[in-house]
């Protein structure tokens, strides 16, 4: 139990945490990272939520989408569980954004939708912070909702979208946005060719953003007045504004904006004629692009290179970027074909479970215990969509299994979880992973014939095997009678791996209580 003493520091470092936020991006990390643990060796879960929806909003401002996602479907089954709806709002949004900048513009106008349903309900539920309302979270989602209609070249709607989002922050006196909705509109009509007025607009914003020192965004704004006066043929205003945006600090705003200035810096020197000074810029814009694995921009900078490389008659340094600008494009594909599948999927199992739901509150009490059942099977369905969201943020095996056995853990008891491959060649059970009591331990490998061994017995037979007593159900799977003295578990399942009706494995959950 938490005293007050515990809980009025753990309210001060939020409180703390809320004002750095913006500041910078990496020394947020690291306090948001402190202040998560202290929450948690208090059992304080709402803290524990907002520190991971501050921690992973700073990792989405450098762009480490695949650790954010991570951190955001934690704080948004945390902020669920404890019904704080504006929490949820939050994370929605967070993970709408990381979607955006990977360009799956369909989920992320998914998670933002969600986000502004959630939103209308907050007056009669929880919250964590009281100043705001529901128009301060839609200022918010109207402005990405705005910026993906933008990226889609559908500038009737952007406008539609940044003005709603204006209409809501003046009221607020832009305290939601903090200058974002006046930028955004000022990038629109940079985009209309109505220059003046753009930069109106966005000199408006910059004083904003200073008031608030906001400075995430400065870059862009930056950027779209150079781009403004070098469309009105005033060069050395836009050689300023460029050198400003560049001279910001990466700690505090976008990667995905910087390499966006890289990429218009260096059209602007390569159409004064400064072919070098312009390839220097998209190299930055590559290396950046790779290591933060933002394939989208890595292909965008792949494309300019090989044409600039063939404009200097660099055959071999053309071809490269040539190949590697299709390299990343299978990969991007590849990521968002997985992604889509596994989301689609998963929504198509929850509509039908949702519907069948609803068709069942309309009958009689006799089907109360059926309604609870599917009740159950929706949560556990939504516990599977959440797992492959994550599972599809990262591509590194160890972390989707530690993923995969987390999940489990999170609605069935177990003490032991394992996957075992089956090598065909030497007809032997290898286990890749096996984790006993939250440790990793060695498990020898087993040949598929012997008589001791349950997970042999699976192979032999092909089927699933369900053991909700161990001590008086094992000889049915094996001859040893001194089995029962190898194993802690009181009860087990036995899952096939089979793709194509090939045989791959097994995977295995046990717990220390009967009836698993």
């Amino acid at each position: 139990m938490i005293n007050s003493d515990n809980a009025t520091t753990i309210n001060e470092i939020l409180e703390k945490l809320d004002k750095i936020k913006y500041e910078n991006s990496i020394n947020t990390i690291k306090f948001g990272n402190n202040s998560y643990e202290l929450c948690k060796k208090f059992n304080h879960t709402i803290g524990m939520a907002v520190s991971l929806l501050r921690v992973g909003e700073a990792l989405t401002n450098i762009g480490n989408y695949e650790k954010s996602l991570s951190l955001l479907f934690e704080s948004l089954s945390i902020s669920r569980k404890e019904d704080i709806c504006d929490i949820q709002v939050l994370s929605l949004i967070y993970i709408g954004n990381n979607l955006l900048n990977l360009g799956d513009y369909e989920k992320s106008f998914d998670y933002y939708n969600d986000a502004e349903k959630t939103a209308l309900k907050m007056s009669v539920n929880k919250n964590y912070y009281s100043k705001y309302n529901y128009k301060f979270y839609l200022a918010k989602t109207s402005t990405n909702i705005g910026e993906i209609y933008k990226n889609l070249k559908d500038y009737e709607n952007a406008f539609k979208f940044y003005n709603r989002a204006l209409t809501f922050d003046k009221k607020l006196n832009y305290k939601s946005t903090f200058g974002v909705s006046l930028y955004n509109l000022g990038e629109m009509n940079y985009l209309s060719g109505n220059y003046d007025k753009a930069i109106l607009l966005l000199n408006k914003s910059i004083e904003i953003m200073n008031s608030f020192n906001y400075k995430l965004v400065l870059p862009e704004v930056y950027r779209i007045l150079a781009l403004i006066y070098e469309k009105k043929g005033n060069f050395t205003k836009s050689n300023e504004y460029f050198c400003k945006a560049l001279n910001i600090d990466l700690k505090e705003t976008f990667l995905f904006y910087k390499i966006n200035i890289l990429l218009d810096y260096s059209d602007y020197l390569k159409n004064r004629g400064n072919l070098s000074l312009a390839l220097d810029k998209l190299k930055i814009a590559f290396n950046i692009s790779v290591e933060n694995n933002i394939i989208f921009k890595t292909i965008e900078v792949c494309k300019k290179l090989f044409s600039l490389y063939e404009e200097l008659k660099n055959d071999d340094k053309a071809y490269e970027y040539y190949k590697l600008y299709f390299k990343y494009h299978d990969k991007l594909e590849k990521v968002i074909c997985t992604q889509r599948l596994n989301n689609i999927n998963s929504k198509i199992k929850l509509q039908k479970l949702e519907e069948e739901k609803l068709n069942i509150m309309k009958k009689s009490e006799n089907f109360r215990k059926r309604f609870e059942k599917l009740i159950e099977s929706i949560k556990n369905i939504s516990i599977i969509s959440e797992l492959g969201q994550k599972i599809t943020s990262t591509l590194n095996l160890d972390k989707i299994l530690n993923i995969l056995c987390n999940s489990v853990r999170d609605f069935i008891d177990i003490s032991i979880f394992g996957i075992a491959l089956y090598n065909t060649d030497n007809e032997i059970l290898q286990y890749n992973y096996y984790s006993e009591n939250n440790k990793i331990i060695n498990v020898p490998n087993a040949s598929i014939t012997s008589k001791s061994n349950i997970a042999a017995y699976y192979l032999r037979n092909r089927q699933l095997v369900i053991i909700n007593d161990i001590e008086n159900e094992y000889s049915r799977y094996v001859d040893n009678p001194n089995y029962i003295n190898t194993i802690s578990a009181k009860s087990a399942i036995y899952c096939p791996l089979i793709m194509d009706d090939i045989l791959l494995g097994v995977m295995t959950v046990q717990s220390s209580i009967k009836s698993l």
